[in-house]
């Protein structure tokens, strides 16, 4: 059982940070796609790590709960960046972050045809 609540724990953990690292003043809208990244990565590969798992230890009916439940977590991040996707909003405070610039877009939608022409 401690071995389920490590990786419990480690799948929550970037929920934690970037929770923590949106508070305050210091951050802006910009940071909201690559917040959104991150964290679409995180459970990308939570999911992916609870499949594994499953599959090891087929007889375990808690590693599907947790694949289930990282599959949920991914849709519910993926939700609420196609809602920031559809405002120019937070594309412009990217571009106009000084750091970052076109860089950021350049990265992201290099190889997808309906946003490629933006740059």
């Amino acid at each position: 059982h401690w071995f389920l609540l490590e990786k419990l724990s480690s799948v929550l953990q970037p929920f934690y940070e970037a929770t923590m690292c949106g508070q305050g003043h210091k951050h802006t809208l910009c940071r909201w796609f690559t917040t959104m990244d991150w964290l679409l990565d995180c459970t990308w590969d939570a999911q992916i790590d609870f499949k594994e798992h499953r599959m090891e230890y087929d007889g375990h009916e808690e590693y599907a709960y947790l694949e289930a439940a990282a599959c949920a977590s991914w849709e519910k991040c993926e939700e609420y960046y196609n809602l920031a996707d559809d405002s120019a909003a937070y594309y412009a405070a990217q571009v106009l972050l000084p750091d970052k610039k076109w860089w950021w877009l350049h990265q992201r939608f290099e190889s997808n045809e309906n946003k490629k022409y933006w740059f």
